[in-house]
């Protein structure tokens, strides 16, 4: 756990009246205010205050950590990571500053610097999230569904640190313990198997990753959004496109591009110069020259209007 000394704690936090609840409260009010050393400490004070309340098993610990783990690894990093596409931690990368979504794995190239930057930066967060981990397993019971979100936040956060086969591990039994709990035909279960994708193509684990890849494409449903729908064709073209299967990948890359449903937003528009660059990239392998450039050319437009939306 990161130390952070009891005379560090501001005063109020260490008042008997004020409930470990109200102190995680302020926490959150820091942490959106953009003050992260301020909700370090309230964080911290709140996880002290609740395992002197309830215990080193109470669920509510657990909770507290993940709150305090949020300062080193914030949330809003780890839903790009399984979005569409790959993403590997790279200093002023393209989404958010903190991640590269783009060209195919083996077109990039990230610098061991980059890596060990990030590596140290998200490092504190790990023991939180372990130890987060434990308390449910033992509180709630291995398999409740407090349990999975957990291990995906600890997953996401591997990943983030290029420990990929750990990340591996975490998701296979998150995604376990949800199939239990919702079914294993649940589209619920569609981002999760996505993940569980890019982690094994990562790996070069290519069988299990068409395996996944492709379960998720037949839990899609109709009235999937355009994200969704795109994210989940895309993580099986991309297996595909590491098997050197050029003329699948490029197949349903088109078809992630024709089911554009109309949605507005800075997420539709960047997904949409994601695609055309990996169509174009893809046609390249194809020999079809023309229809190549064109892809190019709407993804360059879209990335004009990413950067007027800035």
């Amino acid at each position: 756990m990161a130390a952070v000394s009891s005379s560090a704690v501001p005063q109020r936090t260490a008042d008997p009246d004020v409930s470990p609840e109200e102190i995680l409260e302020k926490g959150n009010e820091a942490y959106k205010k953009g003050d992260i050393k301020e909700a370090e400490k309230l964080y911290y004070a709140a996880v002290r205050r609740v395992e002197a309340a309830y215990g080193s098993n109470d669920p509510r610990l657990a909770r507290s950590l993940i709150k305090l783990s949020t300062v080193y690894f914030p949330h809003e990093l780890q839903v790009p990571i399984l979005l569409i596409g790959e993403v590997v931690p790279y200093p002023g990368a393209y989404r958010m500053g903190h991640f590269v979504i783009g060209m195919p794995l083996t077109q990039r190239r990230v610098p061991q610097t980059g890596m060990d930057h990030y590596r140290r930066r998200y490092l504190p967060a790990r023991p939180l999230l372990e130890r987060a981990v434990s308390i449910l397993e033992r509180s709630l019971g291995p398999e409740d569904a407090e349990v999975a979100d957990a291990l995906e936040e600890l997953g996401a956060l591997h990943i983030a640190m290029g420990d990929y086969n750990r990340a591996e591990l975490r998701f296979e039994r998150m995604l376990a313990i949800r199939e239990k709990n919702l079914g294993i035909d649940n589209p619920e279960l569609i981002r999760d198997l996505n993940t569980l994708a890019f982690v094994k193509r990562i790996q070069r684990n290519l069988r299990d990753a068409l395996a996944a890849a492709q379960r998720a494409v037949l839990l899609l449903q109709e009235d999937a959004t355009f994200v969704l729908r795109a994210a989940t064709l895309y993580s099986l073209a991309a297996v595909q496109m590491e098997l050197k299967d050029f003329q699948s990948a490029e197949k349903l890359l088109s078809d992630c591009l024709s089911a554009q449903d109309g949605q507005g937003g800075r997420e539709r528009v960047g997904t949409l110069m994601f695609l055309y660059r990996e169509h174009a990239f893809v046609l390249e392998k194809l020999k079809r020259k023309k229809e190549a450039r064109q892809q190019e050319k709407r993804a360059s437009e879209m990335q004009k209007i990413l950067e007027r939306q800035k």
